[in-house]
């Protein structure tokens, strides 16, 4: 999941590196058209790594809930088996006691 979250961090800061802008107007006529384009393939590029960020975040979202689901259902399995190994000797020593408390009166 570190490295997960290395890369997310890494590609945003890509993407904040490449939206700025480098300070200096340029003379020629076609820079307004030029920042235009540059400005809109960030913002679509921006759009593009939240979207998968959204992604990753939903993803790792859902494997929690389900590793949180899964050792819920396996303590709920340990806590059955105990309660049935708990009801096993309680029974057998119920028989003994009472094999044991028989022969006592038998004799």
């Amino acid at each position: 999941m570190k490295n997960n979250y290395l890369m997310l961090f890494a590609v945003a800061a890509t993407l904040g590196l490449a939206a700025c802008d480098t300070g200096e107007p340029q003379a020629d006529a076609s820079a307004p058209a030029a920042e235009s384009s540059m400005s809109d393939a960030a913002t679509e590029a921006a759009d593009t790594a939240m979207g998968a960020i959204d992604g990753a975040v939903e993803a790792m979202d859902e494997m929690a809930d389900d590793a949180m689901n899964s050792a819920a259902d396996a303590m709920d399995s340990g806590a059955d088996a105990m309660e049935e190994a708990s009801d096993a000797a309680e029974n057998k020593v119920d028989s003994q006691v009472e094999d044991a408390m028989d022969d006592m009166l038998n004799k």
